[in-house]
């Protein structure tokens, strides 16, 4: 209203000032009476809250109501509150503020007339007339007047004391009487009070009402890991205790386990989600308990990443889900974790230094580390409510790099100390750096010097752990001497690139290279050893020799060959084998016994050109024919019958026949050429004595020299002296032995005067007579040489008396083999002419029983005489066997009146006969060049080096024999008819082809001569004869010719211009022979081992190891190992 009234007449308002103090008056007593309507809804709320709060207090203490009732307990509870607040509170707070509908001036007027009687009315009407005040009409004083005498009236009254304040505090009992009782209960009994509004204000859980006992469970322990089992205790106490506690969860109702009358335990199994249960006993129930279930920490699944060291060439790998590794030394290993609730990895190894673990994202994790040494180790998951428990224990083994191995095969060929040979097998993990072969050379008589190191770097595949090498070194490079010491050994480093390259040493080898007596020595027990093998050897095939004959008469007088026979035909196969490889060693020790005795004493070229003739011989003991007939033999051995096996056998019997006598014949020439060397070595070693004995003489004869040192001089020189004394001694005793003896000198006078004059010369010295000593020396140096002289004279006096012996024998074989072929000629006539029922036929058998008695003859002379020389070639005793084959063969058939196989045969033994006739014409023609040669050297000493050298074929006496050839060809042609279109002769019957058949013969044995005589010329000069070899091709085709009796003009020109190759041939050879008397001649080296075959044959045997030792690949790596070290242990 005072709002209204001030709008309509704000103007003349101000003007009446009785009025407006008034109406403050009356908005004082309004905010007062507000104020005085907070208070008393203060302390009516308080009354109403207070009440309200112990009834639902007392409510629930006495009652125990469920959560739903206690929910709407609680928030009917807050509701009321919040209504009582607002209502006596709030409302009168906001009209006090003008908020809100207030009382009016009227109604504010008639409460105050209430309390002052005196005001009255007057109050209500001075308010009606202000508000009756309008600006536009006319009536204002009027107003103002009646208005002012009015407020006049009750300006003294307070309108604030209106208002009752007394009348509050009469009302506060109404608060603090059950603000009272509480505070009591809460004092005397604050279960009463604090229970129920706890359990009001908990209006969710549930409470029961208090049990005659209580369950006791621990809320700490009502958490678990997801995926684990939660234990749960329960403890009972009152005075009255449940028979059985059960438990009430998920809908379901479970028995616990009683353990005693108070406990109880119960498990939960394999929980994954938060739960909620309440226990029941004795039909009372506890609380709700909630079990909360914690996230574990869990590695999904792992990998592990190998980055092996570079050195070891293995590529790297992942693994999944393995935790035990073996690696080797300095791999570098990552490992990469997939986990859920994982907040940390620990991985626990007890090493100084662990793996570097960082968190690639929420769910994944890194670990990384190298290495070194072996450990074990845990991951263990983290998370902030648990450490894993289930942790398993890993193992990482670390395999070092170990050290490399070597073992090494050393072969020192025994015919040439200064070449050593080894093979070796080097092992390692990973490979190897390098492998070296060191080698320190001393001396026996200074064994602290070093004379000389070296070492030299070894080509090797660096990436093979696991390989063979072949190495080869020829001390000859360097300046060694007899005496001298060598030890060696090989030195291997690994690829070690995590410690630094190791290294192993094989074991330190030793190489004796022996002094001249050693040496000498062991050429001695290698002389004696291959003379008692070739013995032995004549002995055992004689003894299978007698077996296979008495094999042959068994075979005879049986109609078949039984299982026995043929087991005894296999064992003599089996022999025979052996036989033939002990041949084959006889061949090599003889080059290694060459080369041996050439290293130490170079000998003349004559002696180098029997040593190669010999040599041959031993090459030539098994020929290619008797290898193809035993490997014959061995091949049809399932195919036998009985003739088969006779033929088989009659060929072994003649095979072995033949080897003996070659056997015999070099055994025979082995100890003339090892006598012939000794004697030289012998009269070699007496000039060098000779030689040093004449120094001593003049060192002697000067005044200045040390008598000490020329006493030990002549003592080491009468040493020298004893052992050459030795030597000779030894050469009478090996003269013993020879089949044909040395008219040996008598040496003994000679030998002890040297002896005297050198021990004259020696107790001179040592009573420092010198001026006596020095005539004694000299007188020594020359008797030695006299004795050198006289054996050298006796060897060559020797030599010569024999060559010449045996060149006249030999010219006596040649005669009586002309003889035979012409008595074989006459004999092949008369068995064509003779009729076979003839009484004369006895009378040709026994003429050829008579030639075969005088080829006998011939061969027994021949074979003594093939024991001496070495022209006689190996072939020509061959050619012998086929003459005694035929022989028997043509005396067989006669025996049997077959006339035309017996001639056949015998035209076959004339042919023999004369190639053997032109074989030995060029043995003799080779024997009278060297009497030759010897005379013309006159009394030269062999040891010069000087010679006409090894013999070849004569071109001279094949160009003769081609033109004593051409001249019957043509003598051959005048006495026959004229031939028809076709060349054949038209007359001249058998006796003419007997003519053919005997020059066909004689120019096969001249193109032999020639292909021989080329052979030679390619091994001394490695050239050819042009005109020789085209020579050969039309001796070839003469030979056609003869064979098929064809003998025309063609034929006649075509020898005519054999014959002028042959003298071509032999102006070039006589062109040869005046170069090769203007060059100086040295001795030859004999052919050395060689030591690329020697390397290759170790690198097969190493191949077979090799393959034996091939570990199949499934294999892992301890089994791969035991394989390898056992091979290495039966190396």
């Amino acid at each position: 209203m005072f709002h209204a009234f001030k709008e309509k007449g704000d103007i003349t308002m101000h003007k009446i000032q009785s009025l407006e103090t008034l109406i403050s008056k009356v908005d004082a007593f309004i905010r007062m009476y507000y104020k005085n309507r907070i208070i008393r809804g203060l302390i009516y709320s308080g009354a109403l809250l207070f009440v309200f709060f112990l009834f639902v207090n007392l409510l629930e203490y006495f009652s125990y109501f469920g959560s739903t009732a206690r929910t709407v307990m609680f928030f009917g509870y807050i509701l009321g509150a919040f209504a009582i607040i607002g209502f006596y509170i709030f409302v009168p707070l906001l009209k006090l503020y003008r908020i809100g509908k207030r009382i009016s001036y009227n109604q504010a007027a008639g409460i105050i007339s209430r309390h002052f009687p005196e005001v009255s009315d007057k109050l209500i009407n001075t308010l009606q007339l202000g508000e009756m005040i309008d600006p536009g009409s006319g009536n204002i004083e009027i107003l103002e007047a009646a208005i002012t005498q009015k407020t006049e009236k009750i300006r003294h009254i307070p309108f604030t004391e209106a208002i009752d304040k007394k009348e509050n505090v009469r009302k506060m009992p109404y608060a603090l009487v059950p603000l009272l009782i509480i505070l009591i209960l809460l004092v005397a009994a604050p279960t009463v009070i604090k229970e129920p509004a706890h359990r009001i204000t908990n209006y969710r859980v549930h409470y029961e009402r208090p049990m005659p006992f209580g369950f006791i469970v621990d809320r700490n322990e009502l958490s678990v890991l997801r995926g684990d089992d939660l234990d749960l205790s329960i403890k009972v106490t009152g005075s009255e205790l449940p028979a059985e506690v059960l438990v009430e969860y998920q809908q379901k109702t479970a028995r616990t386990v009683k353990r005693s009358n108070n406990e109880f335990i119960y498990r939960f199994r394999n929980l994954n989600t938060d739960f909620t249960f309440r226990l029941q006993g004795g039909g009372f129930y506890s609380e709700p308990y909630k079990v909360t279930v914690l996230p574990k920490p869990v590695i999904l699944n792992y990998t592990v990443k190998l980055d092996y060291p570079a050195y070891t060439r293995k590529a790297g790998v992942e693994l999944a889900n393995t935790g035990d590794l073996t690696v080797p030394e300095g791999t570098d290993i990552t490992w990469l974790f997939n986990t859920t609730s994982v907040d940390s990895v620990i991985i626990r190894t007890g090493l100084r230094t662990g793996p570097r673990i960082e968190r690639l994202s929420k769910d994944r994790f890194q670990a990384k580390m190298r290495t070194l040494e072996s450990f074990d180790y845990t991951i263990i998951p983290v998370n902030k409510y648990t450490v894993a428990r289930d942790s398993i224990m890993h193992q990482i083994g670390v395999v070092p790099d170990m050290y490399p191995e070597i073992q090494v095969e050393t072969f020192i060929d025994s015919s040439n100390f200064r070449m050593a040979y080894f093979s070796g097998q080097i092992k390692d993990d990973y490979g190897f750096d390098k492998l070296e072969f060191h080698y320190k050379r001393k001396n026996v008589r200074s064994l602290d010097k070093i004379i000389e190191e070296e070492n030299r770097l070894i080509q090797i595949d660096k990436t093979l752990n696991n390989q063979s090498f072949f190495y080869n070194i020829d001390f000859s490079e360097t300046t060694i001497e007899p005496g001298d010491r060598i030890e060696y050994w090989f030195q291997v480093w690994d690829n070690d690139r995590i410690n630094g390259s190791k290294s192993t040493r094989s074991g330190i080898g030793l190489i004796e290279i022996p002094g001249l007596a050693e040496r000498e020595q062991q050429i001695a027990d290698k002389q004696d050893l291959m003379t008692r093998e070739m013995s032995q050897l004549q002995r055992d095939l004689m003894k299978l020799s007698r077996e296979i004959d008495q094999l042959q008469r068994s075979i005879l007088q049986k109609e078949s060959i039984s299982w026995e026979d043929t087991n005894k035909l296999q064992e003599m196969l089996e022999r025979q084998i052996s036989l033939q490889e002990q041949i084959e060693k006889l061949k090599d020790d003889n080059t290694a016994l060459n080369s041996l005795q050439d290293e130490i004493n170079p000998y003349n070229e004559e002696i180098i050109r029997k040593q190669q003739e010999l040599q041959k011989l031993f090459d030539e003991l098994m020929t290619d024919e008797m290898k193809e007939l035993f490997e014959e033999i061995q091949k049809l051995m399932d195919e036998l019958d009985r003739g088969k096996m006779q033929e088989m056998l009659k060929n072994m019997q003649m095979s072995n026949e033949e080897l003996i006598n070659n056997l015999d014949r070099n055994l025979e020439l082995f100890k003339q050429l090892e006598m012939e060397k000794m004697i030289t070595d012998v009269v070699t070693k007496l000039k060098q004595l000779a030689e040093e004995q004449e120094k001593l003489a003049e060192l002697t004869a000067e005044e200045e020299s040390d008598i000490n040192e020329l006493s030990n001089r002549q003592e080491e020189i009468a040493e020298e002296f004893e052992k050459l004394k030795e030597e000779l001694e030894k050469i009478k005793e090996k003269n013993e032995e020879l089949t044909w003896k040395y008219d040996m000198i008598e040496t003994e006078e000679l030998e002890e005067s040297i002896e005297n004059s050198m021990n004259e010369s020696l107790e001179n010295l040592q009573q420092n007579n010198k001026a006596s000593a020095v005539p004694n020396q000299k007188d020594a140096a020359k008797e030695m040489e006299t004795l050198s002289d006289n054996l050298m004279d006796m060897m060559m006096q020797m030599q010569n008396d024999q060559l010449a012996e045996d060149a006249r024998m030999l010219r006596k074989l040649l005669e009586d083999l002309i003889d035979i072929s012409f008595d074989q000629e006459d004999l092949i006539e008369k068995t064509v002419g003779t009729n076979r029922i003839d009484p004369r036929f006895n009378k040709l058998l026994s003429e050829q029983k008579r030639l075969i008695v005088s080829l006998k003859q011939v061969e027994d002379s021949l074979n003594a005489l093939a024991q001496r020389q070495l022209a006689i070639q190996q072939f020509v005793l061959r050619e012998i066997a086929q003459i005694n084959i035929n022989v028997e063969e043509a005396l067989k058939t006669l025996e049997e009146r077959n006339i035309s196989s017996a001639s056949s045969r015998q035209q076959y033994v004339m042919t023999a006969v004369n190639n053997l006739a032109l074989m030995l014409s060029e043995a003799l023609d080779q024997m009278m060049q060297q009497m030759m040669s010897n005379s013309m050297d006159g009394d030269s000493c062999p040891l010069s080096g000087e010679g006409q050298g090894k013999p070849k074929p004569s071109m001279n006496s094949m160009k003769n024999m081609q033109q004593e050839l051409n001249r019957q060809l043509e003598q051959m042609k005048q006495s026959m008819g004229q031939p028809g279109e076709d060349g054949m002769p038209q007359s001249g019957g058998q006796t003419m082809s007997e003519q053919f058949a005997r020059m066909a013969a004689q120019q096969e044995a001249l193109r032999r001569q020639m292909q021989q005589y080329l052979e030679e010329l390619r091994s001394e000069t490695g050239t050819s004869d042009g005109n020789a070899m085209k020579a050969i091709e039309e001796m070839e085709e003469t030979e056609k010719d003869l064979v098929h009796k064809r003998l025309t003009n063609e034929t006649l020109l075509r020898q005519e211009q054999i014959l002028t190759r042959l003298l071509e041939s032999e102006r070039a050879e006589m062109e040869r022979e005046k170069e090769e008397r203007r060059e100086s001649k040295s001795a030859q080296d004999y052919p050395t081992t060689d030591p690329d075959s020697i390397m290759e044959l170790y690198r097969r045997k190493m191949m077979e190891r090799e393959m034996l030792r091939t570990v199949p690949p499934q294999m892992n790596t301890f089994y791969r190992t035991k394989v390898s070290q056992y091979f290495i242990q039966v190396q």
